[in-house]
């Protein structure tokens, strides 16, 4: 059973929580987006909220963060 502190994180604040998660690792965009194989301004889009990542993207976007759905999804 969750922490009853821990919470899902919402829509409009993922892109910030993603931004966190990546800065926390010392990683550019560009970099992540490399490795992601996509380009820098369709990874900003994902931290400025514009737009969302989808499936594929979500679990490339793990492995390269190295976090599980957990630290993705829930602060």
């Amino acid at each position: 059973m969750k922490d009853m502190k821990e919470r899902l994180i919402s829509a409009e604040a993922f892109g910030a929580h993603l931004k966190k998660l990546r800065q926390l690792r010392q990683l550019s965009r560009r970099e992540v987006a490399g490795q992601l194989g996509i380009s820098e301004s369709a990874y900003a889009s994902w931290e400025q909220g514009r737009r969302d990542p989808g499936i594929a993207d979500l679990l490339k976007l793990m492995s390269v963060l190295k976090i599980d759905p957990r630290e993705l999804f829930w602060k």
